[in-house]
Formats: structure tokens, sequence, C-alpha cells
């Protein structure tokens, strides 16, 4: 560990030789989802305290897709268990350069959510999942009504980050990669406990959940950035 190093965003320091960052991989953006809970559990403490609030309060689960509007939903699929698994882990292992990219667009805020959501996709994909990063634009970085917002050079880049998978030629058309932008009124059913949820939220916004939204700007009218096996 180099407490010079400016790689260190928030270096949590082992206790014994030799002295080890145990949080390399922390980003600007976890550091500021990490900082925001540590500063919801003091808010939550100080209100049992108070006889405010009861202890459950510091495990409510957090209402991903309740409090943002805006979406980058990342599709793994396969037609095999092993092919699913070995594809997903790669393209897991990448996603931290997908963070790095999209922090880079100063008029916007990510938000990572760290599970994974198991759908169907018809006979042919018999394996498939889902993850979410949620999008921000906040006032205070820029961000303007109306302003719009390209993801696709940033997009392309992960894609082919995880094209350059060291394991493509053994499978060939087995596995599918595809990414695209959702409002919250077009998130899937699947990511809701209940049908309830799904259509309170699909409902809040006034319109149907459309098939898919593309990348790009608010038109919709840029195709969506798609990897497969195929090419």
């Amino acid at each position: 560990y180099n407490p010079s190093s400016r790689a260190h965003i928030m270096p949590v320091i082992t206790p014994a030789y030799p002295a080890m960052n145990t949080t390399h991989n922390t980003t600007e953006t976890t550091k500021r989802i990490i900082m925001a809970e540590f500063a919801r559990g003091r808010e939550c403490c100080a209100a049992v305290e108070k006889r405010e609030k009861p202890w459950s309060c510091v495990y409510d689960r957090h209402p991903f897709f309740s409090i943002f509007q805006n979406f980058l939903q990342i599709q793994i699929m396969a037609k095999g268990e092993d092919v699913f698994q070995r594809f997903k882990g790669w393209v897991e292992s990448r996603l931290r350069t997908l963070i790095a990219i999209l922090e880079r667009i100063g008029v916007m805020a990510i938000h990572p959510n760290p599970h994974f959501y198991d759908f169907t996709e018809g006979e042919e994909w018999e394996h498939a999942t889902s993850m979410f990063i949620a999008l921000q634009f906040p006032e205070d970085q820029g961000a303007a009504v109306g302003m719009h917002i390209d993801l696709r050079p940033q997009v392309s880049q992960f894609v082919s980050v995880c094209s350059e998978w060291t394991e493509r030629d053994d499978w060939p058309g087995q596995y599918q990669m595809r990414v695209r932008r959702l409002r919250q009124s077009e998130l899937p059913s699947y990511v809701f406990p209940n049908s309830q949820d799904a259509e309170r939220s699909a409902g809040s916004q006034g319109t149907k959940r459309s098939p898919e939204r593309p990348l790009g700007s608010p038109e919709g009218v840029k195709k969506r950035a798609r990897l497969s096996a195929a090419g």
C-alpha cells in the first residue's frame, strides 16, 4: 500500500503486515453509495435512540427501482448452463470497466445494482439474466432539462471489451449480450417481487411499458448496442 497513490479512493488498510488496501476495487461511485449508507445508518440509529423508529429500519431494502427514473440494462443469455456461467463470469469481471467509463460523463451519476435478475427469453435462450445500473442527472453536476446524453460511445467501448472473451471461439452462436436504456415505466416485470409493484411502477409514469427503448437521446431513434456470438 502506497499512501501517496491516487488510485486508492477509499483505503481500508489491513492491521497486520504487509499493509494492504482491502478496498482497492472501490470506485468514486461505490464510495459515494457507501458514504450515503453510512449517513442513512447514522440517521436510523439516532431515530431508534429517540424511539422514533424500530431497529428494523436499519435493514430496510433499498427501493432501487422506485426512486430512479432511468436505467441501463445488461442482458446476458446463453443456450447452455456451462457457457452461460462462463460468459456471465467474463461480463461480470468487466463491469468495473463500464462503471469507470460511465463515471467520466460529468453530468451523470450512476448507481449499480449488484443483483442479477433471471428471466426467460423464449426457447432459444434457456439461460438469461439481467443487471441494472441506475442513471441520474443531478442539476448540481450540470444536467439540465432537455439535455441529450448519447451513451453509445461508452456502451460500444464496453461491448468491445466483452467481445474479447478468450473462450468465444469455443462457443459459436451459443451466447449473446444486449445493452439498452430503459425508463422506469419500461422495466420488466421480473425485477419486482410481485405483479402489483410492477403495475404501480408502470402506472406512476402514466404510460404502458414499451418493448424496449434504444440507447441514446430521448427521441429513441438510435439503435441499442448489441453483442452476439455471430459477430
